[in-house]
Parts: structure tokens; sequence; C-alpha cells
């Protein structure tokens, strides 16, 4: 993927960061910030301890089709970071307990599972670099009752569900990244949002349908170094269009989405 063009050398925004003329200037200018946080980050930590990996867990947001422009794009955009870090790390969860009103629950349907699972694979797929691993480091969702999001409470799920939701999430994109870390490790009943339910434990130390689950699928993950498979399809994409029009945002998603169903495995080029 190709960089995105040089940062301004000043923010084009008001004052008032919420009135921010979100325009694909700014947008670079926000890329530009998180590019030199990232540098200056991990030469402190390399210079303090050169033997351990360093990355940064990108948030889905990352990826500029996921969820809509412009405020949400995190504009820590992994194809600038790679250098700077030795392999690449993603986030992603289940959007619609967001927005329910874009997004398909999982949990509901078939066709709704199949759907966020393509979003899971486009988000890993998008962030991938040449030569740099990719880890979703941080995923997983949450079973054995409600959960709170933004102080709203969610529909209870059941560990059966959750159990679905994980394990179908690794198989789906077992061609895409090269491991997994759920979060968290065991249930944390104050937490204010998924993670009240999301471990593989529970809150009292049982061990949760998901923790026996992982158990069996853990062999067969540890025995090697997953291989990503190559793409079938090239899906050319314009940064600058999707950080700032949403209707190009839903263009790409449509995209994708449209491939997955067909079974070809999503590449993209952004310029």
């Amino acid at each position: 993927a190709k960089s995105a063009p040089a940062a301004p050398a000043e923010p084009p925004c008001p004052a008032e960061p919420l009135q921010a003329d979100w325009s694909a200037d700014f947008q670079r200018f926000r890329e530009h910030v998180a590019v030199a946080y990232v540098r200056h980050m991990t030469a402190a930590i390399r210079e303090a301890d050169d033997t351990h990996l360093i990355t940064i867990g990108l948030h889905q947001k990352s990826a500029p089709f996921d969820w809509y422009p412009p405020d949400p794009y995190a504009a820590f955009n992994p194809h600038q970071l790679a250098s700077l870090v030795d392999y690449t790390s993603v986030h992603f969860y289940p959007h619609h307990i967001f927005h329910p009103n874009i997004y398909r629950d999982p949990c509901e349907t078939t066709a709704g599972m199949a759907e966020t699972l393509a979003h899971a694979r486009a988000v890993a797929r998008y962030v991938h670099t040449a030569g740099k691993p990719v880890v979703m480091e941080e995923c997983g969702w949450y079973g054995g009752g409600p959960v709170l999001t933004g102080y709203r409470e969610q529909p209870a799920r059941s560990e059966t569900d959750q159990t679905a939701w994980c394990t179908h999430l690794v198989k789906a994109t077992r061609g895409d990244v090269c491991g997994w870390l759920f979060w968290p490790y065991r249930d944390t009943p104050s937490s204010l949002d998924a993670s009240r339910y999301s471990g593989l434990f529970d809150a009292s130390g049982r061990l949760k349908d998901w923790g026996r689950a992982f158990r069996e699928l853990a062999p067969d993950i540890t025995a090697g170094i997953p291989a990503r498979v190559s793409g079938t399809k090239v899906l050319p994409i314009s940064w600058e269009e999707l950080v700032t029009q949403p209707e190009q945002v839903k263009a790409c998603r449509a995209a994708y989405l449209e491939a997955f169903r067909r079974g070809e495995v999503v590449d993209f080029t952004v310029h």
C-alpha cells in the first residue's frame, strides 16, 4: 500500500476540535501526529530494551472503511506505522453493539454472523503490510449475561453465543492473521463494557464454555505459524475518499462483502 501524501505543516482546523474541518488535509495531519508519537515511543523503548518485540494495538477504525467518516477514523495508519514496529496488531469486535441500525448482530442470524466475519477479515487484510505478521491482538465477545456499553444495557448473551462468535472468528481469519488474543482472561463484573462477561473463565474462576472450546482449538493453532492466504481479488480504494465521504465507505463495504460472499479473498490497494 502507498503512503498518504505529506501532512500539512499546520492542522487545518478551527480552535474547537468538535467543529474541526474534517478534510483530507486534516486527516493527514492526524496521521502525521500518530506517526510522530509512535516513532518517539518506539525509539524510547528500544533505547532502554532492544530485546522485546514492539507493536501498537490498532483500533479497527484504523481501516478507513470501518464505521463511517469523518470523525471515527482512528488515523493510526498501519501502512505508515509498519516500519516502526516489529509486527502489526489490530483489535476487532462486532460493530452492532454501537450501531445496531447499521450492522447486524452475529449471534442473531446466520447472515449476521457471515457479514460480521467478513468485516473482521477485511480489517485484518487491510492492515497487512508485506513482511509484517498480523496478530488480532484484542478480540472476543461476551456470554453469561447482559453487559453495559456506553452505560446502556445490552442483551444477555449465553456462553454458547460467546463460543460461537469466537470460534467462527478464529476459523474465518486463519488465513489472514497469525494469532489471536482474546480479552479478557476472566470475567470482570465491575466492567462497564463487554469484558464484564468476555472471559475464558468466569469471575469465580470457573472455566467457561468458550475457555473449553479455545483449549480444543489451541493444539492446531500452536502446531505451526498459520500461513497467510494469498488474495484472489484486489479491491482498489481511495484513502482520501474513504476518510471524508460516507457514501464511498458504503460502496467499499458493499464491494468487499459481495466478494467474500462469492468466496474471494480480498486484498486492498490504496491510492
